[in-house]
């Protein structure tokens, strides 16, 4: 009797330093504008760790919802929903400051300077925002699929085929 092993093969080796990398994204996103001005780079303000609706509606909820994304896209039992609330955070910080004057005042940056400015709006919004989008993205693409792979007693691969990620189980025949 010929003992076969069939096995998945997933995107966890990807999935771990991904959802890193959307964690430290979105720590960055929420943390920046509160330390920020430390370093002579607020963008509204130039007192350190003040919670302004500004700060709270563009970059501590997005970036906490994105932080708790990457733990979410580690793990292969939630990874989806990760990388959707990491997309949507992604979103929202890339876009929100273009919306928020629609419910609010508009964002007068402090920054002297239109490289400046342009900076600051890259290095607190858009930037986090589009690279974690993005990374959800690729995380979704590449956990897509497994590959089944069915080896032999001497670890021979006998057979491969795709098969989707949904199907999780692992038989032994």
């Amino acid at each position: 009797m010929t003992t076969t092993v069939v096995r998945r093969r997933t995107g966890a080796r990807v999935a771990i330093p991904l959802g890193f990398a959307v964690f430290a994204l979105g720590v960055w996103a929420a943390v920046v504008p509160l330390v920020g001005p430390y370093f002579d780079f607020g963008f509204d303000t130039d007192q350190t760790w003040v919670w302004s609706e500004q700060h709270w509606t563009l970059s501590i909820i997005p970036g906490v919802v994105a932080a708790v994304a990457g733990i979410m896209i580690a793990f292969p039992t939630r990874f989806r929903m990760g990388a959707l609330l990491g997309a949507l955070a992604g979103a929202w910080l890339a876009v929100g400051l273009f919306l928020h004057p629609l419910w609010s005042d508009a964002i007068a940056p402090i920054a002297t300077g239109e490289g400046k400015v342009a900076a600051l709006w890259i290095c607190y919004f858009t930037g986090p925002g589009v690279l974690i989008a993005y990374l959800c993205g690729v995380g979704t693409w590449i956990r897509r699929g497994t590959e089944e792979v069915v080896t032999d007693r001497d670890g021979e691969v006998t057979s491969r085929r795709s098969a989707p990620a949904e199907e999780r189980e692992v038989a032994i025949r």
